[in-house]
Order: structure tokens, then C-alpha cells, then sequence
């Protein structure tokens, strides 16, 4: 199978810090976590944990520790939800590709802040790893560096939430 230009390549393949993010969980693409979540239930259950967390937390190729803080992050979430919706009549709930965004963001905000020499090494051992796989003359990621950290961007749909997740960001 010829391998494919730059132009034909998936807005998904040039995603490098969502793929990083990705493969916390042992996921190679969006599309097959997503496929795993949309069936879950919504919102908390009596435990306190989301139902997407505990399905993650219930993953065996968890990577970088995130086990250890993976009910930290669902727990920052639901205060974060909890307060937006303190003021409101009708609550909202969480859309599972929301709950995965906020999730998404409360880890690279941990690492940037409380692990930044480490969340650079390791992104940029995550890009080599996708490099060594590349064919030749296939776009190669680059290194990040620290001010490529500086910045997030919400690839979502139009409709889907972006200023919900921002405001509790």
C-alpha cells in the first residue's frame, strides 16, 4: 500500500500532544477510545467517580502513573462541574468527548505545572516513538520545546461544547 502525502494525511496523525495524551490509556487513535466511551452512562455515580473513569481505571495498559491520578483529575472535574452548575436551574451533564476534553486538559495542565522537565522529556520520547515508525518521506513531528507548551487548542465539533469546557477550564 503506497504511503500516503502530507496533503492525504488525518488532521488526527498531526495531533502529537492528543496522541501523547492518548496513549496514557493505551489508545493508538481517538476513534477507538471514543468508540468505548460513548456507551457508558453519564454524569457520577454513588462512588464520586464518573463512569469514564472508572473504565479507565479499569484499563491494563495504563501508562506514566496515571492510575495514581487519574480519580485526582475525575475529582477536579466534578468540583469544576459542580460549581458551573451551582448556579444554574437545569444542570448540566457531561457529554462523554466533554468529559474526555476536561480530562484531557486537568492532565497536561498537571504535567506542565508540577512535572515540566518530565512532560518534556516524555513528549518528546512519544514523538521519536511515532517517528521510528514513519515510512520514508513521511512528515516527521518535531521536538517540542517549552514554549510549544504554552498553548491548548479544543479540536470539537461546532456545537459541542468548546465554551462550557473552556468556562470550567
Amino acid at each position: 500500500m503506497p504511503t500516503k502525502n502530507n496533503s492525504q494525511r488525518t488532521l488526527d496523525s498531526h495531533l502529537t500532544l492528543h496522541g501523547w495524551l492518548n496513549d496514557h490509556f493505551g489508545y493508538k487513535t481517538t476513534r477507538d477510545l471514543l468508540n468505548d466511551v460513548i456507551r457508558l452512562d453519564e454524569g457520577f455515580s454513588p462512588d464520586g467517580h464518573s463512569p469514564i473513569c472508572e473504565f479507565l481505571m479499569s484499563l491494563s495498559d495504563l501508562k506514566y502513573g496515571i492510575e495514581d491520578t487519574l480519580p485526582i483529575y475525575d475529582a477536579n472535574i466534578k468540583k469544576h462541574l459542580f460549581a458551573i452548575n451551582n448556579k444554574r436551574t437545569q444542570p448540566i451533564v457531561l457529554r462523554y468527548f466533554q468529559y474526555l476534553a476536561l480530562l484531557y486538559t486537568e492532565i497536561f495542565l498537571d504535567w506542565k505545572f508540577n512535572r515540566p522537565g518530565e512532560v518534556l522529556r516524555q513528549l518528546n520520547v512519544f514523538v521519536q516513538r511515532r517517528n521510528d515508525v514513519k515510512a520514508p518521506g513521511d512528515a516527521m513531528d518535531t521536538n517540542f520545546t517549552n514554549a510549544d507548551l504554552d498553548k491548548l487548542a479544543f479540536w470539537m465539533a461546532t456545537g459541542a461544547g468548546k465554551t462550557l469546557i473552556m468556562h470550567i477550564n
